[in-house]
């Protein structure tokens, strides 16, 4: 995993905007690619931003009691100590909290993270611009997914062996929260002839078993994607990297 300490100098000049254009530009784009490096730079930095409040709400009340300088100095210096000690303290318990959470990722934050159902292949648009596509699809463009299902099975009765049919109907079961069922239907299309459409369904079987908590299984089928050259590779890599 990414190492995700943060120099506290290092946000202040990001702040202040001291950093040089190099320095900049590869924090801001370490922020674009890293969603965990970017949660805790940004919880840096807010706590950064708001002791540069204080800071400013101290001066302003400096000059509005210059006729008792020295006092306001003892207290400013105490004041700042105070608030740089709380800000060390913020920053350790998130950033251990933080870390703590992603080296014991929650197999349900990893399905929501990288879920998402799998576009419409069988939806036919002639050039007039009609679509073609049966009423089961239709329903699942729509996100109507329980309507989807019962067109689903009427397609399949006529259609069982349908790779496509059968894997929209396991993924209308994960919209529905029907995890068990889901990984049959899944299941049933292993080791199908089609390299493309083995890959789908492999990445939407890795993703109900992480749904399941299964991790092991999960794991063993992120491993065949990773071993692949298919467009599921680094995602499945990524996640067995959180597993790790």
């Amino acid at each position: 995993m990414d190492n995700l300490e943060i120099d506290i100098e290092l946000v202040k000049r990001y702040v202040n905007g001291s950093l040089s254009d190099k320095e900049k530009l590869h924090i801001d784009q370490r922020i674009e690619d890293d969603a965990r490096f970017a949660e805790v730079f940004s919880e840096h930095r807010l706590i950064i931003e708001s002791i540069t409040l204080h800071e400013r709400n101290e001066l302003k009340n400096k000059l509005k009691l210059e006729d008792a300088p020295s006092q306001y100095s003892i207290k400013k210096s105490s004041n700042n100590k105070r608030w740089w000690s709380m800000a060390a303290s913020v920053v350790l318990i998130a950033t251990s909290a933080y870390l703590l959470f992603f080296q014991n990722p929650n197999p349900d934050n990893l399905y929501q993270e990288y879920y998402k159902p799998y576009y419409n292949v069988l939806d036919d648009v002639q050039r007039s611009g009609e679509s073609t596509s049966s009423p089961a699809m239709k329903s699942y463009d729509e996100g109507a997914y329980e309507k989807c299902l019962d067109e689903l099975q009427l397609d399949l009765v006529l259609d069982p062996e349908n790779p496509w049919l059968n894997l929209y109907k396991g993924i209308c079961h994960l919209e529905l929260s029907q995890t068990q069922e889901a990984i049959s239907v899944l299941q049933s299309l292993d080791q199908h002839p089609n390299p493309q459409i083995q890959e789908v369904v492999n990445w939407y079987l890795g993703l109900a078993y992480l749904r399941a908590h299964d991790l092991s299984s999960a794991k063993f089928v992120f491993t065949t994607l990773k071993s692949d050259t298919g467009p599921y590779q680094k995602r499945a890599s990524d996640i067995l990297l959180e597993l790790d």
